[in-house]
């Protein structure tokens, strides 16, 4: 067994019992070429280092040194996942006269952001005030379908509580520097205290692959959700929803979406059939906790009934600020849905118009619970079908695991 010095130590290790291609000396003007590149703070230095510590890794594996330096130029490469690698390696060999404890326990924590699956579960209880459970209109004598004096009855205006409860559990596995698998699970229910028929409940499943090209991050998930209304089925879909999202600096990304989806829909099996579309988004971090985005989005719905067929248009901007324990959000959105036929009782085509204004709030009692408080603004416009507002206002807490 050949015994080297080390030269960035006076202790000896054992380098193993192949022969290794580099002489220590040689080794040495490699390491220190290597750490010159580093310190250039560029992307070349960066990759040059790599090339030279992975030399001198490969003929001496057990060096932990080299590990570390290596590790460390990879991170600075934004090679995440082979960072972790050779931190991981680093750590299995004798470091304690290499590193203090506090980088230590640095490192380890690097090692589980980057190699090692994460899993995180949120849990959501809140309670909410709804002026207009039923949507219906507050008169009893209103104008429904282009006709004047029709009473609804029970469709009238009814507001209510409901508990809101909900559970999402995300998980993602590194594969390698540029590839990782996620998937997000959630489900989300609204119970009513009185007015029990309008209960909703929806699972949502979220899964595929995040590959990483440059600046360029693009996923290619499976889509698939299902709900019940009053405790029956409503509606199922199942598609796919590929996103490319581009780092143009200075704090801007675009994201650019497509989505094709096959809708199965028991509760009104008109509605049943296939939705696509896409659409971009674009977001500004400007440092300091604000956060500015905006996007839209136009999607085909195509259903047995050609009157339910419609074309959705989807304006969205959101607005939040945050500090050290606390966040400000606004989140404005514009629905356009516009059918292409009329129904029997329409003389045109109908748009329908919905105005959403929610402002959000967010504290941080403890790491892993938060306070969050919500109110909604809603106007919705039907051409003459029907006009109604509604308002919600909500609040409760978030666990976090």
């Amino acid at each position: 067994m050949k015994q080297l010095l080390v030269f960035f130590g006076v202790s000896l290790v054992f380098a193993g019992t192949s022969v290794a291609s580099l002489s220590v000396g040689e080794m040495q003007v490699l390491f220190n070429s290597g750490m010159d590149d580093v310190e250039t703070g560029e992307l070349e230095g960066f990759e040059s280092a790599i090339e030279k510590f992975e030399t001198i890794r490969d003929d001496y594996p057990t060096l932990p040194r080299i590990r570390l330096e290596l590790g460390n130029a990879y991170r600075l490469n934004e090679q995440g996942f082979s960072a972790g690698r050779e931190f991981e390696e680093a750590l299995a060999l004798d470091l304690d006269d290499e590193i203090s404890a506090e980088r230590r326990a640095g490192i380890e924590k690097y090692i589980d952001a980057y190699t090692r699956p994460k899993l995180d579960v949120e849990v959501g209880v809140k309670v909410m005030h709804n002026d207009n459970v039923t949507a219906g209109p507050s008169d009893d004598l209103v104008t429904l379908w282009g006709i004047d004096g029709w009473r609804l009855g029970e469709g009238r205006k009814k507001s209510d509580n409901a508990l809101l409860t909900s559970i999402g559990i995300s998980y993602v596995v590194p594969m390698d520097d540029a590839i990782s698998w996620f998937t997000s699970f959630n489900f989300d229910s609204t119970n009513y205290s009185s007015l029990e028929d309008h209960d909703f409940q929806l699972a949502r499943l979220y899964t595929g692959l995040a590959v990483k090209a440059g600046e360029v991050l693009l996923q290619l998930p499976l889509t698939a959700d299902y709900s019940l209304y009053r405790g029956d089925p409503y509606a199922a879909n199942i598609g796919v929803n590929p996103r490319a999202t581009i780092d143009l600096g200075e704090g801007f990304s675009l994201s650019v979406l497509a989505m094709v989806s096959k809708r199965d829909c028991p509760f009104l099996w008109a509605r049943t059939g296939l939705v696509y579309g896409g659409g971009l988004s674009l977001r500004k971090d400007f440092g300091k906790g604000l956060v500015a985005s905006g996007g839209y989005q136009r999607l085909r719905e195509d259903t047995k009934l050609a009157s339910y067929s419609a074309d959705v248009d989807f304006f969205y901007a959101r607005f939040m600020k945050t500090w050290v324990d606390f966040s400000v959000n606004f989140s404005p959105s514009l629905s356009l849905r516009e059918c292409d036929e009329s129904l029997p009782y329409l003389t045109e085509p109908r748009e329908d118009k919905r105005l959403t204004l929610p402002v959000g709030i967010e504290y941080a009692v403890t790491d892993g619970l938060s306070f969050v408080a919500e109110y909604i603004r809603t106007e919705n416009r039907s051409d003459d079908l029907f006009e109604h507002d509604q308002e919600k206002v909500i609040g409760g807490f978030i666990f976090r695991f």
